[in-house]
């Protein structure tokens, strides 16, 4: 897991997987497709400080569709929120982005939402 420390933006450059991957600036027939999402835990501390924004992540969705590496790319300054935002992403599935007739491996962006 790779994750930025809370509040700071990663760099605009977009991280491509290795292997199965499709390159940069190669079109692929459609993004993932959410199948399953675990919803993160908002922790009882955080509603108790009113803790609310949202939590950017960006993710690397496999050829399976399953999650392989999640990033923070922008999270709550001094919260647990965001913790909780990468460990729930770590189990969603999707239906994988498809090249050529084939699964291939993606970096997909996703938002939370963490509301009162």
């Amino acid at each position: 897991m790779s994750t930025a420390s809370s509040g700071t933006r990663l760099p605009a450059a977009v991280r491509f997987a290795a292997a199965g991957a499709a390159a940069p600036g190669t079109p692929v027939s459609g993004t993932p497709v959410s199948l399953s999402r675990r919803l993160p835990i908002y922790s009882l501390q955080a509603r108790q400080l009113h803790v609310h924004g949202t939590v950017v992540v960006k993710l690397l969705i496999n050829s399976k569709g399953t999650v392989d590496d999640v990033v923070l790319v922008y999270g709550i300054a001094g919260s647990d929120v965001n913790d909780a935002a990468v460990e729930a992403a770590r189990h969603w599935t999707y239906r994988p982005a498809v090249k050529d007739g084939v699964p291939v491996s993606v970096w997909k962006t996703e938002s939370l939402a963490f509301k009162l």
